[in-house]
């Protein structure tokens, strides 16, 4: 949904958030890295921050006729928030700080970015608040990602728009076959 409409006469709306990895659509956030062929030399699955591939529309409001209409917002920041599906037991992971990123929407357009959803920072701290040492317990997670972007109009005013996302926090096999 899209905050400051009634001011800006603009609707900011997150069409999707689709989870990415290594180039391939999937919610599956692997939170271990394996190794591939135990060498020599040793293999190691590939390990990096998890994606999303963000698309973000601004339309005009519907009345909005009082001009003149900003042709363009820019997004300067967003956080992301992680929320255990119902019935999910596991480690609350913390919301992001502000990650500083500037995306121009143009009014009547749309912009789709890849964006970090999941870094490996994070990962290795979901493992470690398993509490079994940095093992995994076999147990693959369902999360509620929730992105909350920030910007302003042309003309100052502040708009906010949310998106959401589902990702399943597991041990994945990512090596090349």
């Amino acid at each position: 949904g899209g905050g400051g409409a009634a001011v800006s006469g603009i609707v900011l709306c997150v069409d999707s958030v689709a989870p990415k990895y290594n180039g391939v659509l999937t919610p599956n956030v692997d939170i271990v890295q394996g190794i591939c062929a135990a060498g020599p030399p040793i293999e190691y699955e590939p390990y990096f921050d998890h994606a999303a591939t963000v698309t973000i529309t601004a339309g005009l409001a519907s009345g909005a006729t009082q001009p003149p209409v900003s042709t363009v917002v820019t997004l300067t920041h967003y956080v992301i928030a992680y929320t255990q599906n119902p019935g999910v037991v596991g480690p609350n992971i913390q919301t992001t700080g502000n990650l500083f990123e500037t995306i121009s929407v143009p009014v009547a357009g749309t912009v789709t970015r890849d964006l970090v959803l999941m870094n490996t920072q994070q990962k290795q701290q979901f493992l470690l608040d398993i509490g079994r040492a940095g093992a995994f317990d076999g147990i693959y997670r369902g999360y509620a990602v929730t992105y909350t972007f920030y910007g302003q109009d042309q003309f100052g005013t502040n708009l906010t728009a949310r998106g959401f996302g589902q990702v399943i926090i597991g041990n994945y096999q990512n090596c090349a076959a």
